[in-house]
């Protein structure tokens, strides 16, 4: 006898990696770091997953007047165990092919955070892992988002 057991689809929830502070306003990497007196921020995310993940950047950065601005959310699909690195503020050549992915948006200086979101269930916990890097002339630091 062939029993039949109907097991309810677990919900997409919404998971996420946070940003919660970078700077970024040195110019284009020259000889490994910004130019003087400029930091550059990097962020890195990796798909652990054989499946492709459609991510949703969400900056927030504060206006001239000091007001929160919050962007609306912009997706970014990482191809199955892929990774990007890049600057979440403008378009360095040292980001090759990562140079597609959504900056935040100009004119609102060079700092703010990113909110990294992603769907599915609870198997897709950790499908991106990721990290934040900041270099400058005299520094440099990362950590690992959570």
């Amino acid at each position: 006898m062939l029993a039949l057991c109907l097991v309810p689809a677990l919900p997409a929830v919404p998971h996420q990696l946070i940003v919660p502070f970078f700077k970024d306003d040195g110019g284009n990497i020259v000889d490994s770091v910004p130019p003087l007196g400029g930091v550059a921020g990097f962020v890195v995310v990796r798909n652990t997953r054989g499946e492709s993940v459609t991510m949703y950047l969400v900056y927030t950065q504060a206006d001239p007047s000091g007001a929160v601005v919050m962007q609306q959310a912009v997706p970014f699909t990482l191809a199955a165990y892929g990774v990007v690195n890049f600057r979440p503020t403008k378009n360095d050549p040292i980001e090759g092919d990562s140079r597609v992915v959504p900056n935040m948006l100009p004119g609102l200086g060079s700092e703010g955070s990113l909110t990294i979101i992603w769907v599915g269930g609870p198997e897709m916990v950790s499908a991106l892992v990721g990290r934040y890097q900041q270099l400058s002339s005299g520094s440099d630091m990362d950590h690992v988002l959570f």
